[in-house]
Order: C-alpha cells, then structure tokens, then sequence
C-alpha cells in the first residue's frame, strides 16, 4: 500500500484523478442517500431605487450570459436626465437557486458517476470560468423613475421606478448606502493597488463623499492597511525606509505622490511656514585607488564650461543626437517603448523640444555637423513632466552662423504665437545679454546666451547664472576629481555616442533642501490644481454653481482648509484655466532651480531633518554614475549594429545599500559553461548564509527554444503547476546546491542507472562532480549534465545574463501572446480610466480625453497599436479600442492579433549582459544587436568592436591596479 502511495506521490496526474474519483464516489453516496435530487437556477435580474438625502441609492444586478462569463467586465450606466453619479460596478459569483426535481422524473442513477468523472477531468483539463453576476450601485436625485441604459460587456435598457418612503423598511437606506460605499471604496483602492493612472481622481472622490456624507470608512485607511500588508514593504523591511522614501521622492513615484495627497487631504494638516530652512551637507572623502586627475586641457571642452552640479548627457557629435532622437520617434517620442507596453506616451523629447524651441528643422538637420562641433543635454533634473531645469549646450565650429539660425527661428516662434501672449525678451544677467523667449503659460520658457564658442538654450534663470558664473572662473566639472575618474574609466577618445554624468553634486542637489521641499510642495501644488478641476467638474455635474474656489468650499466639493498652504501658494482661474499663483499652470511649473525657499513649516523641517540625519550618518560620500555608449555597423550583416554599454557607480560601497548590495559573493573568476542550445540563461554568484553551511556558490536557469505552455493555461493553482511542468528550463548550482536546497528539498529517494532522482512534484535531480541540476524535463537535464563544467575566466562578473536572437525561434508566438496580453490590459486599463472619468464627472465625450490627458500629463494611448476611440452617442456609449478582437476580451485568454510582434523582437537580435561588483565598484557591461532601418544623415562607425572577453574583462583592469588597453 506504502509503494502505491509513494508512486502517486510521485506521478502528480494519477493522484489528481484518484482523489478526484474518491470526491466523485462519496458526492454520489450522499446524492443517492438524499430523497431527492437539486438542479442550479441563475437568480433573475433585480433592481431597485432608494431614495434619501443628499442622494438615493439604486442598485442593478444582471446576471451575465453564459458566452460573457469569462470576459473582461466593461459596464458603464447612463440616464437619460443624468439624475445618476458615482456608480460602481462589481461582479461576483452567482448564488444559485437550489430547486429540487422530483424522483418519478428522473432515471435511477442517470449515469451521473461517470457524467461527473469525465466533467471534473474535463474541467482540470480547459478553463472553464463560473457563472457571474453584475452588481451596479449608484447614487441618484430626483423621485420620477429612472430611464437607465447600461453598455459595454452586456447591454441592457431599464425604466426602475423610484420607491415610495413610506415603502422602504427603517434602516434600509442605510443599508444600500453602506454596500454602495464599500463597493466605491473597495473598487478605488484596487485601481490604485494597481497602478492607476490617476491617483488623484481616486483620492479626491472618496474624501470629498466621505465628507459631505459623513461616511464611516474612508480610502486612506484601506490604503494604509494595503500598504503595510504589501509583500514588497515586508521585502524590504531591511532596506532604510528613509533612504526609500527619498528616492521615491526624487524618482516622482506614485506611491510617495499618494501619501502626500493623503496628507492634503487629512485632518490638521500643517500649513504654518515659520522656521528656517536647514542646511544639508555630505562631506565627500576621496577613496583609496581613485584615478589619478589629469590635466584640464585633454577633457572635451564642452566640460569645461558646466558647473559641476548639472547632469551631463553628451552626445559628441550632431549626428549621434539625431540617431538617439530617432530611435525615440519609431516608437511614439518615446525611447522606453521600445521594450516596454506603456499605455500613455510622454512624448519627451517634443516636450523638450517645445519648452527650449530648440527643434531641429530639416535645414538643421543637414548643416548640423558643419556648424555644430559638440552638444550635451544638461540640467539639474530631469522633471520634464511638471517643469523641468533642463538645457542644451552646443559648442560652435560656426558661432555665427549657430547664432544667427536659432536667432531667426526664435523670432519666427514669438510671431507665431504672439496670439498666445509669446515674448522675445533681452535680459541682462551677470552683464551678458541674454534672449529670453516665453509665453504666460511657461509651456515655452527659453533662455538663450553665449559665451566664446558655447550657446547655452535652458529653461532655467538660475542654469544661465551658473553657466556664466563658471566662464568668469567658478570651478567647473572638469575640475573636479570625480569627473576626471570618470574619464579615466571612459575617455572621450573612445568617442562615445552617448556619454553620460550624474556627479556627487547633482546627487547631492537632489537631496537639497531646495529639491526635497520643493518636491513635496510641487507635489502638493499639482495635487491641488487636480483637485480644484475634479471640483469644478463635480460641480457641473451635479449643476451646483460654484466658479471659484471659495465657491467650491462652500459647497464642500474641496476642504474647508483647502486654501491654507505652507508655500503660500493658492489656486486661481485664469483664461479659463486654473493655475498655482507661484509655479504657473500644470505641466509647465516653474523650474525647481528657479524658485528660492524662504520659511518652511514644522512638518517640512522634521521631514527633512530626518532625511538629512540618515544621509549625514550613512552616506557621508554620494557615488557618481557613469554612462557610456559607443556604436559599431557590422560589416557582414546590412543594418545591424552593435551596441557597446558601460555603466559604473565608482567608487562605490556597498554597505550604503544593505542586504540589496550583499546578496551578491565576493568577485571570483568561476564561471559555468552552460549549453549552446540555450535560448537564454542567467548565472548568478550568490553570498553564503553564514552558520547555515550554505557557502558561496553559482546559481544558474537555462530556457532553451522550445514553446512554453500559453500563459491562459496558467490560470490557478493546478494550472499553474502543470504549466510549471512543461516549461522547457533548467535550473542548477556548483558547488553546493545552496539555493537548490531550498527551491527542492531532497528526499532520500534512492537514483536509476543514469544517476537521476526523481523527486516530489515529478522534479528529476542529478549530482555530479559539484553540481546540482533540476528540471521536469529528463532529456533536458540529461543534455545540460554532459556539458555543464566550470571555467577560469578574465572577467569577475557575478551575473552573467546571454540572450539569443528571439526572431523566428519556436518562442517568439509564445513572447508574442504574451506582449500582446500585457498590452490588451494596458489598453482596457486606458478605456477603464476614460469611463471611470466620463461617469463620476459627466464630461462630454469628447472633452474627457482632453481633460483627463491634461491632469497625466501625457498621451493616453493603444500599447497594441489601436486607437482609442468613443463607441456610441452623445447620450451614452463607451471608450473602446480599434485593436480589441471581436471576441475573448480577456487579457488572460485572448487570441493573439494577427500580424502583432513584441516590440523588442523587431530591432533586437540578442546580446550579453554582465554585473562586477568589485570591492570599490560596480560595472555593468552590455553587448547588444541592433537592427533598425539605415540613416544616412547618423550612420554608425565603421570600426572594429571590441571582443567580448576583453570588454567585459574591463572591470578587472580598471579596480585591480591594471590599466585597460
């Protein structure tokens, strides 16, 4: 009996299927002890319509037909008097209705024991989705009966008859009122657990219903209680939280931008600003084995004119901007969605482009190099969505002729929109002359100066007082130690088409004073404005007249605080639209490097304070970032290019960064010959548990070119494991097992003749000379236990990550499902948004897009290549994409778009990927295949690449006290 169980064990199908029998046989013992058989009858659609005050509830249930059940519910209501607001809509199983069938009706037995064998194997076999039910809640005015039309997923038309008071039992408003708002809740906190694009909109309907109905629960306690729940915060409970925050902070993330507007939102926020602002300083120490400085006059001159705080992206030459610029344009002015599926597009370098007026025209375009020696982006942040300090500073072979061209276009800008109020000004500043071309709004804020053969073109006053303060003597970047280091590890000789800086002093400007406070009130400033324009929309909506923000108050569509702010700053209405009477209108603020603090309230300074004294403790040095990329045409393969990455933090410490940056062993030179039929495979050098016995070992996964299970057939626990099971991988460990041991215990089952175990779950092991490897598939295992070995190599990489080209492999329909599906839900994501926005604020079809694409601050887009477009009327309808398949609207199990390619795979053909991290720094180092169309006026070099084994050896050679060749 023991050996009948240890084989099921190990055959994971027949147990399924005999624990299914048993279920199946005593399910069939107790139907057939019953007296009577029951059959399952959906509950019929049910509505009705509260009323109370301010509003009444309704409430909606409709079953979902059968074929919809496993669609992706879209539902929205309308009415035709618009009486109805802020609906939600759910979905949930069906309670089925029990009905018994009489005995003399049916056959005795009926075959039902094999009937639900073969449904209960079926069923482990195809998804097969339970039967649903939707539930729509909503608010309402007014006693006549309500004409409701529901579109999307189901359509449905209803007349729901208000009901009378007298009618409506004590305590069931209540009732209906409290579903209603935990449903409301429930649904909000979800969308922003999930990455909405709008948090304000979330925040801003919760609280300001929560207030005017003086609601029990409210959204900031579920997001609370979420956010310590989440397993990323349990994560990371090692990693300083005040080291998280202030990158949150800096990097603009969503979660620190939820906070903040929690506290706008919150009781006895504090708004008196009445201390001094507090000073921040990191002494930088100079670590052993820095680069020895060498002398000014051999680093490109474009350096010797930044001041050392402003990042430095250089791109050499003209020509290599216009390759970078176009590599963006192929994919929506956005370069992050060449790998990523973003539903909203930044547009950046428009963006850029529109602020500087420094668009390159075709005439540009062809004399660029001729007039333009060397240009780098510079700045002091990168906030190009809110309002950047951000410039472009080009070094002249022509100065004339530079300056004559952006003189002549600058003027053809102003008279252009000298509709638009649009100015060319001339400033004096530091006793230079300085063009200043603007408009009210400061979407075109562009300063213009020059000095020798640089022409310095920024949206920041306080850049160009820098700039010439370097040219009358401050020390510039070149001067400083860092930066020499940095050119010691990428000289300019290299001729690097991208080269980029973020020095300790820019690090150092972003954890400011001026930057830390400034970015908690910009936040602050953009939630504001949010909120101000939600009100107003809410207002209409609701046709309660209210046109200024005290107006608003009164109405209690904003708080009755609302106004009180630490900066001083307030919201007013002008041309129609509302803007911070200190920073301008959204998405156009003035630069943070522009605006001076003066007092700051107890709540800024304990913030700060607390930010500064973890940084002053822990990180008395800031480590500089280095980026460089060098292009190289292979000469045997038309259009394809090879491109060369460098990126290092040095000098670095790792103990800044806690466990993050000790998972990592220390540097070896032990590296895996893995299979050639490897599709792709990573290795990675682990740190030993210290007293666990676990020592330092390779832990390594294998993918070979094999077609994965679908990702619809993963849905579940069961699904999930047998797709589990048909993954074409391996992974292994040398020379202990490590983490193997961890993953799969062994078991002290005993190996056949070719030294393999097979153990629980149907995983096989085998053991040899060191090595540990484990997959599902024995013949893969098999393969990988002949040719598995360890090497000497020049390079002390801890992860080694090698990508095939995915073009035409037996992967890419797999990679291709899987894109796409991420990318359906990005685009059901956007329409959900559009209708979430038209519902709660009744905006017209075609002013929502616009509205809701000015509070982001971006494009919302089709990340698979539809438009989003409103399907319907102008008295109801929905938001829908034109690349939505006709039938199977299911992220999950939706069919692959005809002709749909990832959008990688296109101009990706491969490459390798390697991590040093050394005692005093930390490398990464790429070799990627390009492929892309040929641009004659930013072809690529012609030169020979490096080799792989001497390029990723670099790392060793520059911290190891040898100099690379």
């Amino acid at each position: 009996m023991l050996l009948r169980i240890q084989a099921m064990v190990r055959n994971p199908n027949l147990l399924v299927i005999v624990l299914t029998c048993w279920s199946v046989f005593c399910s069939q013992i107790a139907g057939n002890a019953a007296a009577q058989e029951v059959r399952a009858v959906a509950p019929p659609m049910h509505f009705e319509a509260v009323p109370g005050e301010p509003f009444g509830v309704g409430t909606l249930q409709i079953p979902l037909p059968a074929p919809l059940v496993s669609e992706a519910l879209r539902v929205t209501i309308f009415e035709a008097n618009n009486r109805v607001f802020y609906p939600v809509s759910t979905t949930q199983a069906v309670e089925l209705e029990l009905k018994p069938t009489p005995p003399s009706n049916r056959r005795v037995g009926q075959g039902r024991l094999v009937q639900r064998l073969r449904e209960s194997i079926k069923e482990m076999r195809d998804f097969r989705a339970d039967p649903r039910v939707v539930t729509i809640r909503f608010l309402f005015r007014g006693n006549e009966p309500l004409k409701l039309q529901v579109v999307g997923t189901l359509t449905q038309t209803v007349e729901v008859k208000v009901a009378d008071k007298s009618e409506v039992p004590a305590g069931y408003y209540g009732e209906s009122l409290a579903m209603w708002w935990d449903e409301y809740l429930n649904y909000n906190q979800r969308t922003l657990s999930d990455g909405h694009l709008q948090p304000s909109a979330a925040l801003y309907l919760c609280d300001m219903l929560q207030r005017r109905m003086q609601l029990k629960s409210s959204l900031s306690q579920k997001l609370d209680e979420a956010r310590k729940a989440a397993p990323s915060n349990r994560f990371l409970a090692d990693f300083d939280s005040r080291l998280i925050d202030a990158m949150k902070l800096v990097g603009g993330m969503q979660d620190e931008r939820i906070k903040m507007m929690q506290g706008m939102l919150g009781p006895n926020r504090d708004y008196q600003a009445q201390f001094d602002v507090p000073t921040f300083k990191i002494v930088d120490e100079p670590t052993e084995g820095a680069a020895k400085t060498k002398p000014v006059d051999t680093i490109e001159p474009l350096a010797n004119h930044i001041p050392p705080e402003w990042l430095y992206i250089r791109f050499g030459s003209f020509s290599n901007y216009l390759w970078f610029q176009s590599m963006g344009d192929r994919h929506g002015g956005d370069i992050a969605q060449m790998v990523t599926l973003r539903g909203v597009s930044f547009n950046s370098t428009e963006k850029i482009e529109r602020l500087l007026n420094t668009k390159m025209t075709a005439i540009a375009k062809l004399f660029g190099d001729s007039v333009i020696e060397d240009m780098a982006v510079v700045g002091r942040d990168l906030y190009l969505q809110e309002g950047p300090s951000i410039g472009v500073l080009f070094r002249a072979k022509n100065r004339l002729l530079l300056m004559s061209s952006f003189q002549s276009e600058r003027s053809a800008e102003q008279k252009r929109l000298a509709s638009a109020g649009a100015k060319l000004d001339k400033l004096e500043i530091r006793g230079r002359e300085v063009s200043f071309l603007h408009t009210p709004d400061l979407r075109l804020r562009s300063y213009m100066v020059a000095e020798g053969s640089q022409v310095l073109i920024t949206s920041s006053r306080a850049m160009v007082e820098r700039f010439l303060d370097v040219a009358d003597g401050a020390t510039p970047l070149s001067g400083t130690t860092s930066f020499l280091a940095a050119r010691e590890l990428l000289p300019a000789q290299n001729q690097y088409s991208i080269f980029a800086y973020f020095s300790p002093e820019f690090l150092r400007g972003l954890l400011s004073p001026q930057y830390q406070i400034e970015l908690r009130r910009r936040t602050q400033a953009q939630a504001a404005l949010d909120m101000v324009e939600m009100a107003d929309w809410a207002a209409k909506s609701e046709g309660i007249q209210a046109k200024s923000v005290e107006e608003l108050i009164a109405a209690q569509l904003l708080p009755a605080d609302f106004m009180q702010r630490s900066d001083g700053a307030m919201v007013i209405l002008e041309d129609g639209q509302w803007r911070d009477t200190l920073r301008g209108f959204r998405g156009s603020f003035l630069p943070i490097a522009d605006i001076e603090l003066a007092k700051i309230s107890r709540s800024e300074k304990s913030q700060y304070e607390t930010t500064v004294d973890y940084f002053q403790t822990n990180w008395q040095q800031l480590d500089p970032i280095i980026f460089g990329l060098r292009r190289f045409a292979r000469k045997d393969i038309p259009n394809r290019e090879q491109l060369i990455l460098e990126a290092y933090v040095a000098p670095f410490q790792s103990d800044k960064y806690g466990w993050v940056a000790q998972v990592l062993g220390p540097p070896s030179p032990d590296s895996i010959v893995l299979p050639s039929d490897d599709i792709a495979n990573i290795q990675l050098f682990l740190q030993g548990v210290p007293g666990s016995g676990t020592p330092n070992h390779q832990f390594f996964v294998g993918i070979k070119d094999m077609m994965p299970p679908d990702p619809a057939e993963t849905k579940g626990l069961l699904r999930s494991f047998l797709a589990l099971q048909a993954m074409p991988a391996y992974v292994g460990a040398w020379p202990a097992p490590g983490l193997l041991d961890i993953l799969f215990p062994q078991a002290r089952i005993g190996r056949d003749a070719s030294g393999l175990t097979r153990m629980f779950l149907g995983v096989w092991r085998w053991e040899g000379d060191g090595f540990s490897l484990l997959s599902f598939d024995r013949s893969i295992i098999e393969n990988a236990a002949g040719i598995v070995r360890p090497e000497q190599v020049d390079d002390y990489a801890q992860i080694r990550l090698s990508v095939n080209d995915m073009a035409g492999s037996q992967m890419e329909p797999w990679l291709n499902r899987f894109w796409y599906r991420r990318g359906l839900a990005g685009s059901l994501g956007n329409a959900e948004y559009l209708n979430f926005a038209q519902q709660q604020f009744h905006l017209e079809p075609t002013a929502v897009r616009v509205a809701t694409e000015e509070m982001i601050g971006a494009k919302l887009q089709c990340p698979v290549g539809g438009e989003l477009k409103w399907l319907g009327d102008a008295k109801a309808g929905e938001w829908v994409s034109t690349a939505w398949p006709a039938e199977g609207l299911n992220p999950e199990t939706a069919a692959l778009a005809e002709g749909y390619r990832a959008p990688w795979i296109d101009w990706c053909r491969g490459g390798r990927v390697h991590l040093s991290q050394l005692p005093n720094s930390l490398a990464v180092l790429g070799i990627i295949e390009l492929e892309q169309p040929p641009q004659v006026d930013a072809a690529a070099p012609t030169g020979d690449a490096p080799s792989a084994s001497s390029f990723f050896s670099l790392p060793l050679q520059m911290f190891s006290g040898n100099k690379k060749k």
